[in-house]
């Protein structure tokens, strides 16, 4: 059961599900992920996450408000893709993602995705800049990042003002990530 997951308190005070349930999927993803995301919730997962990309954040947030968990026990977490990093792009891209899931928009993270895939040509710096504003605009509670490699990480952290809450890493059976 999903119910032993640890839990740890980030920089901001919000407890954190270390273990969370993504809900990336194909072309079937929304509905998919509706009926597993019901489930998931059932056996004690809290910490959902999503993406523009996945087209699964309207899922999600209809699948939270039917549940009647109450909402301080789930932590959400929604990505800014890279086609969004410019930082005139940011501000938008989470206004959006907050419509989409119908929710409450200070209890989302807003995640800076960097992997292989290169859509643009921003400094993380900038981006991160961005980010930093939804907090201070109220818009989301934490930001962190999501599959930063340590050189990526350790320059960010050269130059924030606020910290990353989280570095989050993908890890599967088909991406062991063993280093």
């Amino acid at each position: 059961m999903a119910h032993n997951i640890p839990i740890k308190r980030l920089n901001n005070g919000t407890d954190f599900q270390l273990i969370g349930f993504g809900t990336f999927g194909g072309a079937d993803a929304p509905e998919a992920v509706y009926h597993v995301t019901k489930f998931a919730l059932e056996i004690g997962y809290r910490h959902l996450d999503t993406a523009y990309y996945y087209k699964t954040e309207d899922s999600i947030g209809k699948t939270i408000r039917e549940s009647k968990i109450p909402r301080e026990e789930i932590y959400l977490a929604t990505k800014l893709w890279q086609t969004f990093h410019r930082p005139e792009h940011v501000c938008p891209a989470c206004e959006r993602s907050i419509k989409d899931l119908r929710y409450d928009h200070d209890k989302i993270t807003v995640k800076d995705e960097n992997n292989d895939i290169k859509c643009i040509d921003v400094p993380v710096i900038d981006t991160w800049r961005a980010m930093e504003q939804l907090v201070k605009d109220g818009l989301v509670r934490t930001i962190g990042v999501s599959n930063f490699t340590t050189p990526m990480l350790e320059d960010l952290l050269s130059q924030y003002e606020i910290s990353p809450a989280i570095n989050q890493v993908e890890i599967h059976p088909f991406m062991p990530q063993e280093e």
